[in-house]
């Protein structure tokens, strides 16, 4: 609805607006295997995998408000951080 329909569809439409602006965003690192730091509203899992499958690798803060982003082990970062002091980081695999 913001684009002219003569100028057709944008790459990567297809995907969703907020995936396909990740791939466009980074289609100059495409292939090679950078990483990306990225706003927690870039933290959805699909967009940081469809950015893996063209070789560039995601890395976004998770902010937790009312529950935890989907795909996210909450429940398994919460046991990870519960005796950590404030400024404690971990990384879970």
């Amino acid at each position: 609805k913001d684009r002219p329909a003569e100028l057709g569809r944008r790459e990567y439409d297809n995907k969703g607006k907020t995936i396909g602006v990740m791939l466009r965003l980074t289609k100059p690192l495409h292939n090679t295997g950078k990483i990306v730091e990225q706003d927690s509203g870039f933290c959805v899992f699909e967009g940081i995998a469809a950015q893996h499958e063209v070789g560039v690798y995601g890395d976004a803060l998770i902010k937790k408000r009312r529950y935890w982003p989907k795909h996210v082990p909450g429940d398994e970062i919460d046991r990870a951080m519960a005796n950590c002091e404030i400024g404690a980081v971990k990384s879970l695999k």
